[in-house]
């Protein structure tokens, strides 16, 4: 476990901005390529409201994430290390993932 759990909640809204973020996506752009309305993806985004499943989909499909990243943050071990993960710059992102690989390959092959 990551020291206090409170501080390291399961922010669906966060990953899916962050994720957006990274795409060179407005909200607005994302309302034109799938029809969700800009005020409802603020919600999503706010954690004001949650998407249904079809709409999760859409919305991991046009970001290019996978669900599987989703569950695995689910996790109570994992979740405060997705989210420090999810929260820093994409380049910070890109170069921790390089470095994760090859750990990966190194111990785990």
């Amino acid at each position: 476990m990551l020291g206090n759990e409170k501080a390291f909640i399961y922010d669906l809204g966060h990953i899916l901005k962050c994720a957006r973020e990274d795409k060179d996506l407005s909200q607005k752009k994302v309302m034109e390529l799938t029809g969700i309305n800009n005020k409802t993806l603020s919600g999503y985004e706010n954690n004001v409201s949650e998407p249904d499943f079809n709409t999760l989909v859409t919305l991991f499909k046009l970001y290019d994430i996978s669900l599987d990243e989703l569950l695995y943050a689910s996790s109570a071990e994992n979740r405060g290390i997705f989210f420090m993960f999810s929260s820093l710059p994409k380049e910070q992102r890109d170069f921790l993932a390089v470095q994760i690989k090859a750990l990966y390959d190194k111990y785990c092959k």
